[in-house]
């Protein structure tokens, strides 16, 4: 299960020097989480990292019904694929349906076949029964709002919780910014390293990150 908020401001704190939040309080750390989050996103994105998979539940796609909104999934970002079968059915029975840039002129059938992506729309042939379809796609990510939110990426709070300190520095001590920012850098690489290798189903040699050992003044 993945880390919540929470787990990256304890990660915060033990770096300011502030372990029961008496001076760094949710409400001042807060906004700083949702900044790391949106530069962890467009890190991992500039490093190539998928966002995230998710596997919809079944949709219901009635006879004859040609096109999906994005009401459907509004989360989405790009469809890997689009499984179906009939209603009713177990998931295991799904068969992976072809896509199209622009779909075939064949005749309708009994099932789904084919479909293509376009303007937000998921669109199909047709077919002259219900059909269910299962749709595994990248979903957009989900701004933490508050400390229980569940962070959307695995060990995402070894690079969010050094980055909250080091924003959180920046404007009272330039020593501790730049330690504690390159903590978050060091562990931004493991991620992505751990990540990357992850995908290519490579084994990981996992390497424990550090803190910053607590030196300095404490800040007023």
């Amino acid at each position: 299960m993945n880390a919540k908020v929470k787990d990256a401001l304890e990660i915060a704190r033990s770096i300011l020097m502030d372990d029961i939040g008496t001076r760094w309080t949710d409400a001042l750390l807060l906004p700083k989480v949702k900044q790391a989050h949106a530069e962890l996103v467009t890190k991992l994105n500039l490093n190539g990292i998928a966002v995230q998979v998710k596997v919809s539940s079944r949709i219901n796609v009635p006879r004859l019904q040609k096109t999906l909104g994005p009401s459907a999934l509004p989360d989405i970002i790009r469809i890997i694929n689009i499984r179906e079968l009939a209603p009713g059915d177990p998931s295991d029975y799904a068969v992976k349906m072809t896509k199209y840039d622009i779909l075939p002129s064949d005749a309708m059938g009994t099932t789904l076949r084919y479909w293509s992506y376009n303007q937000e729309k998921i669109e199909f042939l047709g077919a002259t029964t219900d059909r269910d379809i299962i749709v595994e796609y990248l979903k957009q990510p989900t701004a933490p709002t508050e400390v229980n939110s569940i962070l959307d990426f695995a060990m995402s709070e070894i690079y969010i919780g050094p980055r909250v300190a080091a924003l959180a520095a920046a404007t009272k001590d330039m020593k501790m910014f730049t330690l504690a920012n390159q903590i978050a850098e060091e562990n931004l690489s493991r991620l992505v390293r751990t990540q990357v290798k992850g995908d290519q189903s490579l084994p990981v040699r996992r390497r424990p990150f550090s803190y910053m050992r607590r030196r300095g003044a404490r800040f007023s």
